[in-house]
């Protein structure tokens, strides 16, 4: 297998009950596109010691949200330096409509991600830079050909910047704006 899929289904444990929902509905959906294509499917359910410790030493105790969507710049890290040549991941409360289609054959350059007009919020976290889209951070295709690489510096700075950036895509944002 050369592709893999990631999804993180990691909730706090007063919503263990959503959680097990999640795994019995949309994660059953993504397992079933991963055999159909032959792809691995890691389902991240815990936070990363790696992602304990980054928060902790950075900004010390925040909510469980914030630490699932830094484990996204984790599994980014974990991608490029697996043996796979192209990943997908997948928040875990989405699904595959179709089944049959494979997004890494669409005809795309750069990592996809989806995007819209930016936010005026942009602004008001760093009015240095022009970021002109938001990328949600919900659905990320990359490819080894194709990839970005965020540095846990990169992001502790914007962290310490604003915390506004402690929402992974007001952080990817920024980067694909500085980096574009």
């Amino acid at each position: 297998m050369s592709d893999i899929i990631y999804t993180i289904c990691c909730y706090d444990n007063t919503k263990k009950e959503f959680e097990n929902l999640l795994f019995n509905t949309t994660i059953l959906s993504i397992k079933e596109y991963a055999k159909r294509h032959n792809y691995e499917l890691k389902i991240i359910n815990y936070i990363p010691t790696e992602i304990e410790k980054l928060i902790k030493d950075n900004i010390g105790n925040v909510k469980h949200a914030f630490k699932a969507w830094t484990t996204k710049f984790w599994i980014i890290n974990d991608f490029n330096n697996s043996k796979y040549e192209n990943m997908i991941y997948l928040d875990c409360d989405m699904y595959f409509k179709d089944y049959n289609s494979d997004p890494f054959n669409l005809p795309y350059k750069y990592p996809l991600l989806a995007r819209k007009k930016t936010k005026p919020i942009y602004k008001k976290i760093d009015p240095h830079i022009s970021i002109p889209y938001h990328y949600s951070a919900g659905l990320i295709i990359l490819n080894k050909a194709h990839k970005f690489n965020i540095e846990y510096n990169y992001i502790t700075d914007l962290w310490n910047k604003n915390r506004a950036f402690l929402r992974e895509e007001y952080a990817i944002s920024h980067f694909i704006a500085k980096h574009n």
